[in-house]
C-alpha cells in the first residue's frame, strides 16, 4: 500500500509541475449605469456579462491562448459622466473600476434596497496601465 501511494504521489508531483501555459489577458471596459438616474440596470448587465465570461473563459477552444476580463465602471446613467470616464480611458489610461471584487448582494450596504453612488464610491479602485494590460480593446 505504500508504494502505491508514494507512486501516486510522485504522479501528482510530476503532474503539477506541468503548468498550463499562461493565458494573454485581453481587457474590456463596460460603462454601465450602477447608480445614479432611476435606471441601475448596471447591475444585471454585469450578472450576465459575468457568465458570459465564465463560459467563454472555460472553453479553451473559443480563444485558444486568451482569458477575457473587464473593467467595470460606472457611468451613473448620465450620458456625460459616461462620455468623461470613456476619455479618461482612452487618453489618460485610468480606469475608475466599479467595486472590483465586491459581490453583487454586498452592493448595497446600507440595506435599503437602493444601490446608490455614495455607497459605492468607497468600493471603487483607479486602475491604470500596470492592472489593466495590454489596454482594452473594446468596450462592452
Amino acid at each position: 500500500a505504500g508504494l502505491v501511494a508514494a507512486a501516486v504521489k510522485a504522479e501528482a508531483a510530476v503532474a503539477g509541475a506541468v503548468a498550463a501555459p499562461l493565458r494573454q489577458r485581453i481587457w474590456l471596459t463596460a460603462i454601465q449605469p450602477f447608480t445614479g438616474g432611476g435606471w441601475d440596470a448596471g447591475i444585471s448587465m454585469r450578472v450576465g456579462a459575468e457568465i458570459m465570461l465564465e463560459e467563454i473563459n472555460s472553453l479553451s477552444s473559443l480563444l485558444p491562448g486568451y482569458e477575457l476580463h473587464i473593467a467595470w465602471q460606472d457611468g451613473r446613467c448620465d450620458a456625460k459622466v459616461g462620455y468623461e470616464i470613456f476619455l479618461e480611458n482612452e487618453y489618460d489610461q485610468h480606469y475608475q473600476v466599479f467595486a472590483p471584487g465586491v459581490p453583487i448582494n454586498e452592493l448595497d450596504s446600507n440595506g435599503d434596497s437602493t444601490i446608490s453612488t455614495n455607497e459605492t464610491l468607497v468600493m471603487g479602485q483607479t486602475w491604470n496601465t500596470s492592472l489593466v494590460a495590454p489596454g482594452p480593446v473594446g468596450l462592452l
